[in-house]
């Protein structure tokens, strides 16, 4: 499905090319909309888990997002042998897992940086 949408792209935008670059478009495609789908899930599971202290630095939140994130990608693959014209794929899990691994570094990233302009606040949070 998504190959013949990405065929109907780049109809439209008159561009050809062959079909192996065409399959190879589409794999890297699919796999980089693996990736942030399994971010975007990490940062929620974060978010929700964290409650009111929301991106602060939580490092069992952190692993328990990641964790939580790579088994719904281990059932995903699972249900796809049930699947007609699919199958399961453990270098998805491997792409899903490092997309939740991203979203998480980001956090830490992104509370370093606050804790390093109010230290304070942060410090007060934390208590």
């Amino acid at each position: 499905m998504s190959r013949s949408l990405l065929i109907r792209l780049l109809e439209s935008f008159q561009i050809s090319l062959s079909a192996d670059s065409v399959k190879v478009i589409n794999l890297c495609v699919r796999k980089f909309a693996h990736l942030n789908e399994y971010a975007l899930l990490s940062f929620l599971l974060y978010l929700a888990l964290a409650g009111q202290t929301g991106l602060m630095w939580r490092p069992r939140l952190a692993g328990g997002s990641i964790v939580i994130s790579s088994v719904y990608a281990l059932t995903d693959e699972l249900h796809q042998v049930f699947v007609p014209g699919r199958g399961p794929s453990f270098i998805d899990c491997g792409i899903d897992t490092v997309g939740a691994s991203i979203a998480i570094l980001l956090i830490f990233q992104y509370s370093e940086m606050v804790s390093k302009r109010n230290p304070v606040q942060v410090m007060a949070l934390r208590e």
